[in-house]
Formats: structure tokens, C-alpha cells, sequence
């Protein structure tokens, strides 16, 4: 993994991609790569698991490794969006070497709108 891009949706998460891909940084993960094919939605929601359920039952959240993220992220060398950003803290422990892009909004009532 070398790029974790962090940022909420519709904060230019699809643009940075864009942008990743123009530097060579391919494959970088996004939104649609949630919901195609299908099969990766069960093994996010695996992951949603593994971070709440042990949370809500002890206070404390299961550790996330690369090898839990790979299930999903696949040949990813980039992961951008809304899977990126439930994840960023785990995904910035699970891949130490990758670099961290945090993209905002400056315009809060703006970013709404725009969803």
C-alpha cells in the first residue's frame, strides 16, 4: 500500500484518485470498488464487525491488520473515499510506509449541499 487518501466522501476524493492514477499510483480503491463486485460489501461488513463488535461488547476494538484490509483492498496500491476514511486509523497502522493524504472541505455547508 503506498497511498491512504483519508477524506470523507465528496471532499474530491474521486479527483485525487484521478490523480493518483495519473502518477501511477494504480489501482487506488474508491467507492465503486465497494460495491463492485457485490462479494467485497460482505467482507467490509466482516471488517465493521471486527472494528464495532468487540467494541460494543469490552470498550476495546479488535486489531485490524494489512492481511484483514487485503480481503478487501485486494492488488490496491492506493485507497481513497468513504472505505478510507471509516478506516483511517486502523488502515495508518496496518501500512506504517504508506503515505497519508487527509482531503477537507473548507466549506462545510457546501460540502452538505454537494451530498
Amino acid at each position: 500500500m503506498q497511498v491512504l487518501a483519508v477524506g470523507i466522501s465528496r471532499s474530491g476524493t474521486d479527483s485525487l484518485r484521478e490523480a493518483l492514477h495519473i502518477l501511477r499510483v494504480n489501482h487506488t480503491h474508491y467507492g465503486f470498488d465497494t460495491i463492485l463486485p457485490p462479494s467485497s460489501l460482505e467482507a467490509i461488513y466482516k471488517l465493521l464487525q471486527k472494528k464495532y463488535t468487540t467494541a460494543i461488547k469490552t470498550g476495546a476494538t479488535k486489531k485490524l491488520t494489512a492481511e484483514d484490509f487485503d480481503t478487501v483492498l485486494l492488488n490496491s496500491v492506493g485507497v481513497s473515499d468513504l472505505f478510507a476514511a471509516e478506516f483511517a486509523p486502523e488502515l495508518i497502522e496496518a501500512y506504517p510506509n504508506a503515505k497519508v493524504i487527509l482531503n477537507v472541505r473548507h466549506d462545510l455547508d457546501e460540502w452538505q449541499s454537494s451530498v
